[in-house]
């Protein structure tokens, strides 16, 4: 694939590093779970072996910055820092 800038790339994304703590990786899952944006794949190949987690409420949007939802009764924000 060339990208808008002329790059070759792969056409998939990459999951490089993960900062955040492991419990919260199968809310993660759960929200990027209704995401058809090209992102939620990497979470998906990146923890292949991750633990089933809870289902998202049908609530979840993505901001220009992120996404958010709510998973087992709490409200999460997945995204820039900023946001």
């Amino acid at each position: 694939w060339l990208d808008k800038t002329g790059t070759l790339t792969e056409g998939r994304t990459h999951l490089l590093d993960w900062t955040g703590p492991d419990a919260l990786r199968r809310d993660v899952l759960a929200l990027e779970a209704h995401s058809a944006h090209p992102l939620a794949r990497g979470f998906d190949e990146a923890w292949p072996d991750a633990a089933p987690g809870p289902r998202a409420a049908r609530d979840v949007t993505r901001g220009a910055a992120g996404l958010e939802g709510g998973v087992e009764g709490r409200r999460l924000r997945i995204g820039a820092p900023a946001w």
